[in-house]
This record gives C-alpha cells, sequence and structure tokens, in this order.
C-alpha cells in the first residue's frame, strides 16, 4: 500500500497538482524508503516522455484506474481528480515495471553528462571530436543517436571545440539562445546560466549559428569571427557581429582560458564578479551597488582569490572577506 501511495503521490507532484498536506505526507514516506531519489528521478522522466511512448490500452487503462479509485476512497488524504489520478496510476505500472526491469540500464546507457566541476575537463567523443569544458560547464548526449542518426550535444557553460569532419552528420551544439551547425572546425563556445550573453568564437573552418526562438534566422561565421546574443527569454534577438579579440602574441583572447588564464578589459566589477564565480567556484557579494560599477583591466593567472582581489585593490579601493566559498566586497 504504501509503495502505491508513494507512486501516486510522486505523480502528482510531477504534475504540479500536489497539495502541501501530501507533499509533507510524500517527505514522511521517502525519508523511510531506500530508493527515494531513484524513485523520484524515473518518476520525472516517465511525467516527460510524450505519451505515445509507453501506450496503455482502453481496458488496462479501466482496470488502473479502478484500483486507484478504490484506494482513494476510503481515505480522504488521497482524494484526487479522475483525470490526474488516471495519470498517476500510469505512472504506477509503467514507473513500476520499469524500476524492476530496465531501471540499472535507463540512466547509464542513454545520456552521457561530463561535467567540469572547478576544473578544466577534456574529452573525446565517439565520432573523435575534442571537446575542452571550462569550470562548471556540462555537455550532454544521447550515446545511442551520437555518430549514428545525428551529432547533437547540449552545452551548459564553456567549452572549445575541435570537431571531425562527418559527411553524413552535422556536428550541432545546442544553447538556450543558439544552435551552432559545424562541418569540421574549432571554436569556442560560452553559455553559462548565469550570464547575461551567449557567445562563440570561431578559430578555423565555418559555423552556421540558428536561434530557436527566431527559427527564420541565421548566420555563418567565418575564422577569427565572434558573435554574442543576449541570454534572455524575449522573442527578438540583437545580434552583435565583431571580429574575435586577440592578445599581443595573436591568440584569440576568448581561448586564454585554456592556458589557465582569465581576461578582462574594461569589465565593471560586477560583470568580473560573475566571471571569477566561474572561475574559483565561489559567490561573491557587494555591500555597495557602487562597488559593482568599479572597472577593471587585466589578466587573472593561476594565483588564489585573495591574490587575485589584492590585485585588483592596487587600482581600485575596496576591502574584502573570503569565508569558505563566499566573498565580501565592501568599502
Amino acid at each position: 500500500m504504501s509503495d502505491d501511495i508513494i507512486w501516486i503521490l510522486l505523480g502528482k507532484q510531477a504534475s504540479g497538482e500536489i497539495t502541501a498536506e501530501e507533499l509533507t505526507a510524500l517527505d514522511v514516506l521517502l525519508a523511510g524508503h531506500p530508493d527515494a531519489a531513484a524513485l523520484q528521478k524515473l518518476v520525472t522522466s516517465i511525467w516527460e516522455s510524450p505519451t505515445n511512448v509507453m501506450p496503455v490500452d482502453q481496458a488496462a487503462h479501466q482496470r488502473i484506474w479502478n484500483r486507484v479509485n478504490n484506494q482513494a476512497r476510503h481515505s480522504s488524504a488521497w482524494r484526487i481528480p479522475r483525470r490526474l489520478a488516471a495519470a498517476a496510476a500510469i505512472v504506477v505500472v509503467i514507473g513500476w515495471t520499469a524500476w524492476k526491469i530496465t531501471m540499472p540500464h535507463v540512466y547509464s546507457s542513454r545520456q552521457q553528462i561530463s561535467e567540469a566541476g572547478a576544473g578544466k575537463l577534456s574529452l573525446t567523443l565517439p565520432d573523435g571530436s575534442k571537446v575542452c569544458l571550462n569550470h562548471h560547464s556540462r555537455l550532454e548526449y544521447d550515446d545511442q543517436q551520437f555518430g549514428k542518426k545525428n551529432r547533437e550535444v547540449m552545452l551548459t557553460g564553456e567549452a572549445f571545440f575541435e570537431v571531425a569532419g562527418h559527411a553524413a552528420h552535422p556536428f550541432i551544439i545546442h544553447t538556450s539562445r543558439m544552435n551552432i551547425t559545424v562541418l569540421g572546425t574549432s571554436f569556442n563556445v560560452k553559455a553559462y546560466a548565469t550570464d547575461s550573453i551567449i557567445s562563440t568564437t570561431l578559430i578555423s573552418g565555418k559555423i552556421a549559428v540558428s536561434f530557436p526562438h527566431q527559427p527564420g534566422k541565421a548566420l555563418e561565421l567565418q575564422p577569427n569571427e565572434k558573435i554574442i546574443v543576449p541570454a534572455t527569454t524575449t522573442a527578438s534577438i540583437n545580434v552583435v557581429r565583431s571580429l574575435a579579440q586577440k592578445d599581443s602574441s595573436g591568440k584569440a583572447t576568448d581561448l586564454l582560458w585554456l592556458n589557465n588564464k582569465l581576461v578582462f578589459d574594461n569589465e565593471s566589477f560586477a560583470t568580473l564578479a560573475k566571471q571569477m564565480e566561474q572561475w574559483y567556484g565561489v559567490s561573491i557579494h557587494f555591500a555597495h551597488p557602487s562597488l559593482m560599477q568599479l572597472k577593471f583591466s587585466g589578466i587573472i593567472d593561476t594565483e588564489p582569490i585573495e591574490e587575485t582581489l589584492k590585485a585588483l585593490q592596487l587600482s581600485r579601493s575596496f576591502t574584502f572577506q573570503v569565508h569558505n566559498r563566499e566573498v565580501w566586497i565592501d568599502r
């Protein structure tokens, strides 16, 4: 009985229609369940899947409903609308079957996820393409499809790609605000969830950039070109196209992170703080809004954050305190 109630309540939670009383009851039930986290993950996956992926015939649907309805009638705490109960009951039967039979394989074989954490991560994809992920970046792809039916990845954060040629399947990187189609090239993409902009810088070859919110809009980049788009979800997209900025050695500054260097040129403290949060894995807080407008130029190498802040103090007046991973900036 308790497992059935857990499945029903997890179905209601996934649909967003769970009450506060039911949520409290669910928390209590899950607290004593040895596989609570995995149960929640499985129900969410099933709930978000297209309904035609797991068909249920009408007779089975009615049997499921009758079973859940009989349970719900005996306790006011579990009374739920027929539409939602039927849906939740489908989750119960399908989810329980998946749990018993396929659970060991659902997440290990379909989705490959690589995360850089606080450092960088280099990896080679099944097609031979090479990727270097920057700090706190995430790359996802379906290893049952990648290289066979497509070469599509989802990026959150920043990465440098060296893409192997593959005539049948172009390489496509999806971000929240633009999709990049590649035909054998090297380029940088920066698409952190906390950034106000998303950018890509082409080093060699050619890429085509399209925009999910404007299907008819597309741009082709040539080597040493860069485009920037806002990370907001408004329908219109203001694209800034320019030449890639280079340092004195002729290397694109957007790639200096590959050599453990963070370059900033006349950046506000607010913008720089976001980059430092990603670089060091910290949270930076300002005691006064005026401090966020201070401007800085320079290069951060591999020095600790305390040393970086001391160097910034040489050009601007502020104080700081560092406690664990929290940084406080004051006057």
